[in-house]
């Protein structure tokens, strides 16, 4: 039931990051959860180690997307 609750899922994304540290689909998950939370330092950051990690070109343009958008309100 972890998609349902924002707290439970950021709790399951980290573990995930922390047990596969180059898992760019679980930094991925992980800053749209923190992006839910409103947590935007920590959803840039998570963003930028997805886009360290990915190969798909959809994961990356999705992540360089969303990092500008940020960028913006992070100002």
């Amino acid at each position: 039931q972890a998609l349902g609750n924002p707290q439970e899922a950021r709790v399951a994304f980290e573990k995930v990051v922390a047990l596969k540290p180059e898992d760019a689909a679980g930094y991925y998950m992980l800053a749209l959860v923190y992006e839910k939370l409103k947590q935007l330092d920590l959803a840039r950051s998570a963003w930028e180690k997805c886009l360290e990690y990915a190969t798909e070109e959809k994961m990356v343009e999705t992540a360089k997307r969303h990092l500008a958008h940020l960028q913006g309100r992070l100002k």
